[in-house]
């Protein structure tokens, strides 16, 4: 992103930013009346701090085509192997989308810079806390400095676990331009992932020490510090620090609590419309096959409810084990307010959605290699366009302890041959949780994993990994549970990586990461790709 672009969007758009979102109840606070335009000095008062947050939330909640935090999201859910593109009429192949054009796509481009964007404002509102000083209302500062710091943090870390400098695989990261920085005339460098990590790490440490007060938009009441603590547990064990990322998961989330961003259905959700239910009915984006077939495997991982009509499946080809659904507006129907409602599970951990889709590619009930309307799975987390975005909750610091637990104290050359009773504890946390069977030692000792999850599992891309990984023992069985556990919480990319499962050819034709974009490469004299 440019300085230049950075430095206006601060000094002049804040105020259309506030005006923007005050139409999103959820993540709006009572600020007094604005005025048609305020100088940049007049923000630095504390009278103008909550109008502030509000923007940077309303930047960050934002669903549009190109901005907002879940698009990011999203986005990195096709990158990775949680999601793929099928569908030829309304967006290209997924390797041509993903791989082949990624400069010239949306993958790169036009996520950098609202990002960074929501980075920067995050990093302002700090700025000007400290150049105010001193604060006749203290609740003011506390929220200002929680909100900055937590969302500072959080597009650092998601900016090293997402993007890279190089295709070679050895550069992956992202480029910071501070509020200094813009100040000074300068630009931002390259900062490897670790170095972001760090520096996410220092935002969070911060955040620790500050509140956003009582009835904050998306924070569980009176957990404020543990969702600080989960964003902090997360970045050690992708660090690999599994000392530290331990302590902050015992103090993160418990389980059934969750960090949202609070929807407005002024702007739709991505999951929703483009790789669910939504009314455009363009699912760019289905689940990726492995998905379908946990549920197979395991039919109380979750329901496949589907809105095939018996009268258009003539094959047979319904994988839903509760039928054809009723009339619209009928309890339960695939496009009632409550699709799900009615299930023996109410907390499902795969829920899925069955439908015909445009020209899906080697779908069942297709012909390998054709393109024709075939029987598609959506995700169906997000049932509707005002659905909370979850980004993090208590199940994965189940998961990030199970991890933790498998890491042995004795300096074994396996490095995950530890306290499997421990990890199964955690493990078998989440899956109660789920009403699903606990896992004993002698299915984690004998777990063999084939076909999904640890491989490179069964795909519909054109091209797959040459030489498909297969993890067995604790350690796969881990790798699975975490999947099924965290989908489309933005980590899957990043476990991908440090577990060598990557889902394309590895011999360096396909990026591992997303590529930071031209926009920044062009207009920063201090980030060059060659």
């Amino acid at each position: 992103m440019s300085k230049t672009n950075l430095f206006k969007n601060n000094m002049l758009g804040l105020l259309i930013i506030g005006l923007v979102f005050l139409s999103c109840d959820d993540w709006v606070q009572d600020i007094d009346p604005l005025t048609d335009s305020l100088l940049n000095e007049d923000l630095d008062d504390e009278k103008q701090l909550d109008f502030l947050v509000t923007g940077l939330l309303g930047v960050v909640s934002e669903a549009g085509e190109d901005n907002g935090i879940e698009n990011v999201m999203w986005k990195n859910a096709l990158f990775s192997d949680e999601m793929t593109t099928r569908v030829l009429g309304h967006a290209p192949d997924h390797i041509t989308w993903a791989q082949i054009w990624p400069f010239n796509l949306q993958f790169s481009e036009y996520e950098w810079e609202p990002m960074n964007h929501a980075r920067f404002l995050a990093d302002d509102i700090v700025a000007r806390v400290g150049r105010i000083g001193t604060f006749t209302d203290n609740d003011i500062k506390e929220r200002a400095l929680w909100w900055g710091y937590t969302f500072g943090g959080v597009y650092r870390a998601m900016m090293a676990s997402m993007y890279g400098l190089t295709k070679d695989g050895t550069t992956p990261g992202g480029v910071i331009t501070t509020i200094e920085q813009v100040e000074a005339g300068e630009f931002g460098s390259f900062q490897s992932d670790q170095a972001l990590f760090a520096l996410a790490i220092d935002r969070f440490t911060e955040a620790l020490k500050y509140s956003p007060g009582d009835g904050a938009p998306g924070v569980p009441s009176g957990l404020h510090d543990e969702v600080v603590h989960s964003f902090m547990a997360r970045v050690y064990l992708w660090m690999g620090d599994y000392t530290k990322a331990k302590t902050h998961a015992e103090q993160g989330l418990p389980m059934g609590e969750q960090f949202e961003i609070l929807k407005s259905t002024s702007f739709e959700s991505k999951y929703w419309d483009d790789s669910g239910r939504g009314p455009s009915h363009r699912h760019i984006a289905s689940a990726d096959w492995r998905f379908f077939d946990y549920v197979i495997a395991d039919r109380s991982e979750g329901e496949i409810i589907t809105s095939l009509t018996e009268d258009e499946d003539t094959n047979g080809y319904t994988a839903s084990l509760r039928g054809y659904e009723g009339e619209s507006g009928e309890a339960g129907n695939y496009g009632t307010d409550d699709p799900r409602g009615g299930l023996t599970n109410q907390n499902e951990r795969i829920p899925l959605m069955e439908e015909w889709v445009m020209n899906l590619i080697n779908e069942p009930g297709c012909q390998p290699g054709s393109n024709g309307d075939c029987v598609g799975y959506q995700q169906d987390i997000y049932v509707s366009r005002s659905s909370s975005l979850i980004l993090i909750d208590g199940r994965e610091m189940e998961m990030v302890l199970a991890e933790c637990a498998l890491q042995p104290s004795d300096g074994s050359s396996d490095s995950y041959a530890g306290d499997l009773t421990t990890a199964l504890t955690h493990i078998n946390n989440v899956r109660t949780f789920h009403s699903l069977t606990e896992l004993t030692a002698q299915d984690a000792t004998e777990y063999d994993n084939p076909a999904s999850g640890a491989s490179t599992q069964r795909t519909t891309l054109s091209e797959t990994h040459p030489d498909p990984v297969n993890i067995t023992g604790p350690k796969g069985l881990l790798i699975v549970e975490r999947d099924k556990t965290c989908w489309l919480r933005g980590v899957r990319h990043y476990d991908q990586r440090r577990w060598g499962l990557w889902h394309w050819n590895t011999d360096g034709s396909y990026w591992h990461y997303q590529p930071i974009p031209d926009s920044e490469i062009i207009q920063n004299p201090n980030v060059d790709r060659n």
